[in-house]
C-alpha cells in the first residue's frame, strides 16, 4: 500500500486545480491508496469574502468526511488577534484530525517562539503529529534554521513530526545531524516532497540528489522517511516520476 503525506487541499473556489476531486485524480493516476489532506492556512480564507467566516479546519474535516483515503490534517492561526493556541488545537483533535502542518516561513513565526511552544506541548498531549516545511521560503531564515528543530525533540520528547523536503537542497545535512542526533527516540522524519531536480538535471530550492537520499535511508534507517505529494504545486506527472526515482534508487525494498 501506497500512503503519501502532504496534500494542500483548497475549495473548488478558491484554487479549482487544488479541490478533493482533483487529489483523488492524482491518487488514482499514480496508484496511491492514501493521502494526508492538508487544511489551507487561515489566511487564505479570512482573505476571501466567501470564505471568511468559515473555519478552515471545520471545512477540511466536512470536505473528506466520508472519504476513508483520506487522514486531515489541520493549520493554526498564530496571528496575535486569533483564538488562544491551546484551543485551536483541541479543536483539529476534536474535529477527528490527525495532525497540524505548521509552515514557520509563511506564517511567519520562529520555531522557537512561545507560541510556537505552546502548539507542540498541545500537539504533544493530544498526540497530533506535526508537519512541518522546512528550507527556503523567503523569510528570515534566523526563524526556521533547521538546527532550532533540534530544540524541538529535547523539549517535546514524545513529540511526532516530519520535516518536509528535508531542509531542500541549502539545508540537508543539518536536517540529517537532527534525525541522527535524535536516533534514539526516532519521533522526528524526513519528508521527500518536492525533492525531485529541475528537468535540467541541476537542483532547485528543495531538490536533493540521489545520494543524499540514499544516505538519509542509511543513516536513519527505512521507518523514518515519508513521501510526500505537494499536491497541487506538483502535478500527476511530476508524482510520477518522483515514485519512479524512490523505486530505483539503491535503497531497501
Amino acid at each position: 500500500m501506497i500512503f503519501a503525506n502532504h496534500a494542500h487541499l483548497y475549495p473548488k473556489e478558491l484554487r479549482e486545480g487544488g479541490c478533493i476531486e482533483r487529489l483523488m485524480e492524482m491518487l488514482d493516476a499514480c496508484e496511491i491508496d492514501r493521502a494526508v489532506a492538508f487544511a489551507p492556512f487561515p489566511l487564505r480564507f479570512q482573505e476571501s469574502a466567501q470564505f471568511c467566516d468559515i473555519n478552515q479546519n471545520v471545512w477540511l474535516a466536512e470536505t473528506i468526511k466520508g472519504n476513508d483515503r483520506l487522514v486531515g490534517f489541520g493549520t493554526v492561526d498564530v496571528a496575535e488577534d486569533a483564538e488562544p493556541i491551546a484551543d485551536q488545537v483541541r479543536r483539529i483533535s476534536e474535529l477527528g484530525l490527525k495532525g497540524i502542518k505548521l509552515h514557520p516561513a509563511a506564517q511567519e513565526f520562529a520555531i522557537d517562539s512561545p507560541k510556537a511552544f505552546e502548539i507542540y506541548e498541545n500537539a504533544q498531549e493530544l498526540g497530533l503529529f506535526l508537519s512541518f516545511h522546512t528550507g527556503l521560503h523567503w523569510h528570515r531564515i534566523k526563524d526556521y534554521r533547521m538546527l532550532l528543530f533540534d530544540e524541538i525533540t529535547y523539549n517535546f520528547p514524545d513529540l511526532y513530526f516530519s520535516m518536509e523536503h528535508v531542509g531542500g537542497y541549502s539545508f540537508f545535512r543539518e536536517a540529517l545531524l537532527v534525525m541522527c542526533n535524535n536516533s534514539r527516540n526516532a519521533h522526528c522524519y524526513a519528508g521527500l516532497t518536492s525533492v525531485e531536480p529541475a528537468q535540467n538535471g541541476l537542483c532547485g530550492p528543495w531538490s536533493l540528489t540521489d545520494l543524499e537520499i540514499e544516505t538519509l535511508i542509511h543513516q536513519t534507517g527505512t521507518e523514518r522517511t515519508i513521501f510526500g505529494l505537494d499536491f497541487p504545486f506538483n502535478d500527476i506527472e511530476y508524482v510520477k516520476r518522483a515514485m519512479k526515482r524512490i523505486r530505483e534508487l539503491n535503497i531497501p525494498e
